[in-house]
This record gives structure tokens, sequence and C-alpha cells, in this order.
């Protein structure tokens, strides 16, 4: 084999163990992006108890919420018997 020859050779040895190697990398890529995109969205959703104290800190605590009804109710009878 002349020298030509065998550089071609090795040219030909060398892109195609490129392309190989870059597709692995390719294929490895795609499937960490596809698990991490399923942890982050997993890790995202809340728990019941998450749940629960945002109720709480959204419409407030159910204990305060009945007192101030309580209250409500209260002044309402007062006013009904002030007329």
């Amino acid at each position: 084999m002349d020298f030509f020859s065998a550089v071609q050779s090795w040219v030909d040895l060398a892109i195609t163990l490129a392309v190989r190697v870059g597709s692995a990398y390719f294929i490895l890529a795609v499937v960490d992006y596809i698990y991490q995109r399923w942890q982050f969205q997993k890790s995202m959703k809340m728990t019941k108890e998450e749940v629960k104290e945002d109720m709480k800190r959204s419409e407030g605590d159910p204990l305060i919420r009945s007192r101030i009804r309580a209250q409500q109710r209260r002044m309402a009878r007062m006013r009904m018997m002030a007329v």
C-alpha cells in the first residue's frame, strides 16, 4: 500500500469513528434531555401537604375565617336589633 492510500484509509477511518462517536453522544444527549425534563416536572409537583398549606395561605386559616364570620354575624344581628 502506498503512502497516499494509507493516509486516505486513516482519514476514512477517522471520519467514520468521529461520526459514530458523535451519533452516540447525540443519542445520549437526547435521552438525558428527556430524563432531565421528566425529573424536573416531577420535582415541580406539589405534595398533598404542600397543597393544603397553599390553600391555607391563599384562603386564610379556617379557624380565623370562622371567627371573622361569627363576628360579622354578631355585628349584623346588632344592626338588625338597632333598627
